[in-house]
């Protein structure tokens, strides 16, 4: 059996003014921090961008992980959750 983990990156963060996904947490982009760990504990792994796709990027480079771009990420996170179930399935 295989173990995936889809992390969900793809919002604006509208409330927040800033990308959460790029916010610092222990001094590496929330979204780093989080593949990081998802890659460590599981055999494959997704981030769904949208929002900030090149800087999420960017703050990935260099991680196993995959990505799938949301182009309709302003749809919500039903959107970005269809995406991800597709790359595992």
């Amino acid at each position: 059996m295989t173990i995936a983990a889809l992390v969900l990156a793809a919002g604006g963060s509208r409330r927040l003014g800033q990308p959460k996904q790029l916010l610092p947490i222990g001094g590496e982009p929330l979204v780093r921090r989080i593949a990081e760990r998802a890659s460590a504990a599981c055999d494959a792994t997704c981030v769904v961008i949208g929002a900030g796709a090149d800087e999420v990027t960017r703050a990935l480079a260099g991680l196993a992980v995959s990505t799938v771009h949301a182009p309709e990420w302003r749809e919500g996170m039903a959107a970005s959750l269809r995406l991800g179930v597709a790359w595992a399935s």
